[in-house]
């Protein structure tokens, strides 16, 4: 879902509905959806960054879910402009330490 520069909160409306469907679905197939270990992340470029003015989150299952600068998916560590710069240092540092251990 896009989000506009100067969108308020009620343009996650949509997103809140998607999540709370899935809920349902996960309800009526005897699973729970836990919000307390959901992550959030808004991806946009560096500029927009700033323009964007949001809440501390969106609200999943009754519970708000904070909008974090990284996420990571897979083993693979997303920030919010899509860099990769965080994936690539923590890499790094996973070498290094495993380098120095042999």
């Amino acid at each position: 879902m896009a989000v506009r520069p100067g969108d308020d909160d009620e343009s996650f409306g949509p997103v809140s509905m998607c999540v709370e469907d899935v809920a349902h679905w996960f309800l009526e197939n005897r699973l729970l959806l836990n919000p307390t270990k959901m992550e959030a992340v808004l991806f946009d470029t560096k500029v927009q960054h700033d323009k964007i003015t949001t809440a501390s989150g969106i609200d999943i299952a009754l519970t708000v879910v904070p909008f974090r600068d990284t996420v990571k998916l897979l083993g693979v560590t997303l920030d919010s402009a899509l860099t990769m710069d965080w994936h690539v240092t923590q890499v790094i540092r996973s070498c290094s330490y495993h380098t120095r251990a042999l």
